[in-house]
């Protein structure tokens, strides 16, 4: 077969297939939860908390029970990694440095002896070299690591936690940001919370660090007479102009997108007010509690908290009310109750449901999630396994409603060919092109799960071809091994593949062709 017309007989199985994909399923009983698992629930359960399937995920699920598999992947420190540890240190060694030496190595000062073009291409090419590490470390976790569901789980979060490496100072940042990430992602919710809140990484992309107590009445009147007048505005005005401002972007994104929900339990009134509370919370360069720069060798880029630029007057926040004489405890107070809201609860546990089960989660699994978020404090590992041990989840009305995003179709793809991977600068453009660009988001509020933002006719076309020439080994970079009868069963459950794709299977296509048509289609598309 050409390629042309790979794609376009996938083009005609998408027709005739796909709305029966996208459709609600027929409701079936509630089975008994057994942790036994069936076949039908064993690929359920890899396509859901792995990027697919591979024969070794295969045989570790199916040859002990989904308890004491689901256990040790809730415990992935319980899991060997140290191949994937070794080859991650020695390939991507900005992921292994601090905030501040990462900073060093990778925007040193500029050597005024050179050049300005030929310094500014240097420090160009050192701001990719970070930028390409970050996420060419994310794709080789996603394809390598054993602990498949810490993985999974980590791209639930990099959407809840968004942040764009293409700010101004983030990539630098970022790469600490992911392994903040990591480090919290199952321990207690108001620990994660904190720890990105007080990220530099945060701190710069929803500009907090700039936001400071707004003008007094009486600095108001001084700027504005200085507005006034036809003479230059002395230094002391400018200096006033430029360190005065409340920004309300991190106070609004804290409600609306990583606790609360959408217009769900505040007012604008709140969301000032907690920016409010929030000025003075910034990065810099700190040595001995006080700022510096980077020539200080003894200093480090971190988390500070400027008393100068906060706001020391009354605040009411959900309630909450504060002399304005407390400085930085305002805001952690206001995180921990955040944190700990109710609202947080129903918000977070709909999301994890949405991500798990389906587009449109039973009411009442994301109750249950709820229940055991306020019960045990924000204990995530606790919310997953409320989750991903309900009826709910392994329910056959559950199995295969998810539409695979960009990330986790390309990811699963290159797991069910075994590929190996020396090169990641193609599979990121790949991505780009499909619409999920890796630690570049263009929105706070990260990109969406829901198949609905992901079933555009012309974004599917660069899946294909994808497909095509991951199965043809045209990915500059990439070797993958071909799908045959023999090794389908192991990524993908026969039972579920469509007439229409059965039967182009059964004229014999060459091997690429073969796994061109697997990897292309609606069966593969769904998890």
């Amino acid at each position: 077969m050409k390629h042309t017309t790979i794609i376009l007989a996938l083009l005609a199985i998408l027709s005739i297939t796909f709305s029966a994909y996208a459709a609600p399923p027929r409701r079936k009983p509630q089975p008994k939860l057994d942790m036994t698992l069936t076949d039908a629930q064993a690929y359920h359960v890899l396509s859901r908390l792995t990027f697919n399937a591979t024969p070794t995920d295969h045989q570790a699920l199916t040859s002990q029970s989904y308890n004491d598999w689901l256990e040790s992947q809730l415990n992935p420190s319980s899991i060997p990694n140290l191949t994937s540890q070794s080859y991650t240190q020695k390939n991507f060694p900005a992921l292994y440095l601090s905030i501040s030496d990462a900073i060093r190595t990778y925007n040193p000062p500029y050597d005024k002896n050179k050049e300005r073009i030929d310094e500014q291409k240097k420090r160009n090419r050192l701001r990719n070299n970070i930028n390409k590490q970050l996420r060419a470390f994310v794709i080789y976790n996603a394809v390598n690591s054993p602990r498949q569901f810490e993985e999974v789980i980590l791209d639930f979060w990099r959407n809840h936690f968004t942040v764009d490496q293409n700010k101004n100072f983030l990539p630098y940042l970022a790469p600490d940001f992911e392994n903040t990430l990591r480090k919290h992602a199952f321990g207690r919710f108001d620990q994660l919370l904190l720890a990105t809140a007080q990220h530099p990484a945060m701190l710069l992309y929803l500009d907090n660090n700039i936001s400071q107590k707004p003008f007094t009445d009486r600095e108001q009147r001084i700027v504005s007479a200085a507005d006034r007048r036809r003479t230059p505005k002395s230094q002391s005005i400018q200096q006033l102009e430029r360190q005065r401002g409340l920004n309300e972007n991190y106070a609004r994104e804290l409600m609306e997108l990583h606790t609360l929900g959408v217009d769900n339990g505040y007012s604008q009134h709140d969301v000032t007010e907690l920016a409010r509370a929030l000025t003075g919370w910034t990065a810099a360069w700190i040595n001995d509690g006080k700022y510096t720069n980077q020539s200080n060798q003894n200093a480090t880029y971190q988390f500070y908290f400027n008393e100068n630029a906060h706001d020391f007057n009354r605040k009411n926040i959900l309630n909450l009310r504060f002399s304005g004489k407390s400085g930085i405890k305002e805001g952690l107070e206001v995180i921990t109750k955040l944190a700990r809201h109710r609202n947080t609860a129903n918000f977070i546990a709909y999301k994890l449901c949405r991500y798990f089960i389906s587009d449109t989660p039973p009411p009442e699994i994301v109750k249950a999630a709820a229940n055991t978020f306020v019960r045990t404090k924000g204990n995530l590992t606790a919310v997953y396994r409320t989750i991903l041990t309900s009826q709910q989840f392994l329910n056959p009305q559950n199995h295969r409603t998810k539409f695979r995003t960009p990330f986790e179709f390309t990811i699963a793809a290159l797991r069910a060919t075994n590929a190996t991977i020396s090169r990641y600068d193609a599979i990121v453009y790949a991505m780009d092109r499909m619409g999920q660009s890796l630690y570049r988001c263009p929105d706070p509020t990260g990109y969406y799960d829901q198949s609905e933002a992901w079933l555009d006719p012309g974004v599917m076309i660069y899946r294909w071809q994808f497909a095509q020439n991951l199965a043809n080994n045209r990915i500059k970079g990439v070797r993958a091994s071909s799908l045959s009868p023999s090794n389908i069963t192991s990524i993908l459950n026969p039972d579920t593949l469509s007439p229409e794709l059965k039967k182009l299977l059964q004229l014999n296509p060459s091997p690429a062709n073969y796994t061109a048509l697997i990897l292309g289609s609606p069966e593969f598309q769904m998890q």
